[in-house]
C-alpha cells in the first residue's frame, strides 16, 4: 500500500498516535523510542502494520517506509517538536479532530481496530509504576 492512499500506513500511524493521546494518555514518544516500538507493533499486529522493511545499523533500527510514512502523517495532524525534533506529539484536541477527519474517510472499523494497537504502544512506554503519561524522554 503506498503513502497517500486510504488506510495506509501513515492513516495508520496517525490513529495509533492519536488513540495513545486521546484515550490512553501518551501525547509523544522519542522518534528513536517510535521506531523501535513500531518494529515490535507491526509484529504482533501484521494483518493491521505493513511490513516496515526494517534494517538495524549500530543498534539504531532505520525503516524508509516508516520514514517515509512517518513524513505523510506530518501532514494529517502529526507534530514533532523540540528540543532537536526528538519527538512525534499528538496533542489530546489534535488526536481527537485526527481521529474525526480518519473516521469519515476510513469508517469506525479501521479506526477500533487499531486501538489494541495504540494501547500495546502506550503500555510500551510507560514508565513502570506509572499510570500516568507515557513518555520515554530522557
Amino acid at each position: 500500500m503506498e503513502v497517500g492512499e486510504t488506510r495506509d500506513l501513515a492513516d495508520v500511524i496517525v490513529a495509533t498516535l492519536s488513540l495513545a493521546s486521546v484515550r490512553h494518555g501518551m501525547p509523544k514518544i522519542r522518534l528513536s523510542d517510535f521506531y523501535k516500538e513500531f518494529e515490535k507493533l507491526q509484529k504482533n499486529f501484521p494483518d493491521l502494520i505493513p511490513d516496515l522493511q526494517t534494517s538495524r545499523e549500530a543498534g539504531v533500527i532505520y525503516s524508509r517506509v516508516l520514514g517515509d510514512a512517518v513524513e505523510g502523517a506530518l501532514r494529517l495532524g502529526v507534530d514533532i517538536a523540540n528540543p532537536r525534533f526528538q519527538y512525534l506529539v499528538v496533542s489530546q484536541e489534535k488526536g481527537q479532530r485526527a481521529l474525526e477527519r480518519l473516521r469519515k474517510r476510513t469508517g469506525d472499523e479501521f479506526i477500533d481496530h487499531l486501538d489494541p494497537v495504540a494501547a500495546e504502544l502506550a503500555a510500551s512506554v510507560r514508565p513502570p509504576g506509572s499510570n500516568g503519561t507515557a513518555l520515554h524522554t530522557k
